[in-house]
């Protein structure tokens, strides 16, 4: 079951109102909570179910962060058979599972995942031969926060992030800075 605390993380990419991963969805989980042991109003308390509003909010705001950022999907599931056609000819391993939010594509040969660990493009994200998101936290949770990145800016992020990646570094770049930020939140216990 999925913790829920009241705030929601800054993040410097306008929200369309997708739910995104709160304090409470940590690895610590409500053990970082500031509520007593046994406080009936502890918003990371696991004991007593979500109500049904919030989980069907959930479902469409996520469904509406999907159809948003579809034309950058649909342009990752391009990529992504692409890379199994080249992971065939080039007998590189190569497999497709859904996890994270996204379809998830491991291994292939293709450029910009052979130059970098992973890309995420809308709900795909692409990893290099030999990366696992299971295995890699930090790779993981900085993935996950590029397709909540695409989920909030939908076509727009593309454009947005070359624009901004021509006048800045990749390691300046904003998006990249959110990212990193969140990978240390999430990992940092584990």
């Amino acid at each position: 079951m999925r913790r829920r605390c009241p705030a929601l993380p800054f993040d410097w990419a306008p929200s369309i109102g997708v739910a995104w991963a709160t304090p409470c969805d940590g690895p610590a989980g409500p053990e970082e909570s500031t509520a007593l042991d046994g406080d009936a109003n502890d918003p990371c308390d696991d004991d007593e179910p979500e109500p049904f509003w919030i989980r069907f909010w959930d479902l469409l705001m996520n469904a509406l962060g999907w159809a948003w950022t579809s034309i950058n999907t649909a342009l990752g599931l391009i990529y992504g058979a692409l890379g199994a056609v080249a992971a065939v000819i080039n007998d590189v391993t190569f497999s497709v599972s859904y996890g994270n939010n996204a379809v998830q594509f491991v291994g292939g040969s293709l450029p910009f995942t052979r130059n970098s660990r992973a890309i995420t493009l809308g709900n795909t994200v692409h990893y290099r031969n030999g990366e696992s998101p299971e295995d890699d936290c930090e790779l993981r949770e900085h993935e996950r926060h590029h397709v909540r990145q695409y989920q909030r800016l939908g076509p727009f992020f593309i454009p947005i992030y070359i624009t901004v990646w021509v006048f800045t570094s990749y390691w300046d770049h904003p998006m990249e800075k959110a990212a990193r930020e969140e990978e240390a939140d999430q990992c940092r216990i584990r």
